[in-house]
């Protein structure tokens, strides 16, 4: 397919109409927010290698077609990103009770480490390799 002017102003009305869309898809597939950027680019090349299917930009069909395209590309790249992931992030992080801490502190404290290591997993298999690697090197103390 050409790209005349016509169809370069018929994509960029189709970028700005669906750009949203394409990223609410894929976030709720991956819960990552870089991950998702790169998601929404490769759907926008996709969707472009197929320009010449969409007859209107203002239509269910097109609106599903988008979503599709997303959908598949957001979790092909969240089975990539199982795959890769290292095998030595922790599952939880080391016990550092403070003796002198009360029972609500404690549940609380250990709900914050839960969700701290489940961002760690959603991260790239690189980007949790550093992480770690950082978090290993430092020395914990409990805070009075």
């Amino acid at each position: 397919m050409k790209f005349d002017k016509t169809n370069q102003q018929r994509f960029t009305d189709l970028y700005k109409r669906y750009y949203k869309l394409m990223y609410h898809v894929a976030f709720d597939v991956l819960h990552n927010r870089v991950t998702t950027e790169d998601v929404v680019h490769t759907s926008c090349v996709r969707v472009l290698e197929h320009f010449s299917q969409v007859a209107a930009i203002d239509s269910p069909q097109t609106r599903n077609f988008v979503a599709i395209i997303t959908k598949r590309i957001a979790l092909t790249e969240y089975s990539r990103m199982k795959r890769e992931m290292p095998a030595d992030v922790p599952t939880e992080l080391k016990n550092f009770d403070d003796p002198h801490e009360t029972p609500v502190i404690a549940v609380e404290r250990r709900d914050a480490q839960t969700a701290l290591l489940m961002e760690i997993r959603r991260l790239g298999a690189e980007d949790q390799d550093i992480l770690m690697s950082q978090i290993a090197s430092v020395s914990w103390t409990p805070a009075r």
